[in-house]
């Protein structure tokens, strides 16, 4: 899982030109959401979802991985966060497709699919108030025992 993480923050630095590689870090939580202080808007947090694990092929193992991303944009007028050009639904739009169907080259994964999202939503920092919106995506690796 930790790969995935890292190859999913790797992929969206190199992607998401309207987001500096500072505001995209792995998360400890998105309910509550943790923004750290060095985190400025636009910014994406990654979390680890849960993991299955299945007996496969050759004595391998099938593993689905989940992992959450979410697009957080700041509210600066109403309506704007939401459908405006620097809003969380183009933010989010980007997001599924820069990670949707790309396995990020690594070993052993098979299969990469945005899988579902939340609908947006107003969050509160001491300082600011945002809109979230929430991608998960589902990964499917072979590994060994």
């Amino acid at each position: 899982m930790e790969d995935l993480i890292n190859a999913i923050i790797t992929e969206l630095q190199g992607t998401l030109t309207t987001v500096r590689a500072s505001a995209i870090w792995a998360a400890e939580s998105l309910n509550p959401i943790i923004i750290p202080e060095f985190v400025t808007f636009p910014a994406v947090a990654v979390k680890d979802g849960r993991e299955t694990f299945a007996p496969g092929y050759q004595d391998g193992e099938e593993i689905e991985r989940y992992v959450d991303v979410a697009a957080l944009v700041q509210v600066w007028k109403e309506g704007e966060a939401i459908v405006g050009a620097d809003g969380v639904l183009r933010l989010y739009a980007a997001i599924r497709s820069a990670l949707n169907d790309n396995t990020l080259s690594l070993s052993g994964y098979t299969l990469a699919v945005a899988e579902s999202a939340g609908a947006s939503k107003t969050i509160f920092t001491e300082t600011d108030m945002a809109q979230m919106k929430v991608l998960t995506l589902r990964y499917e690796a072979l590994s060994d025992y």
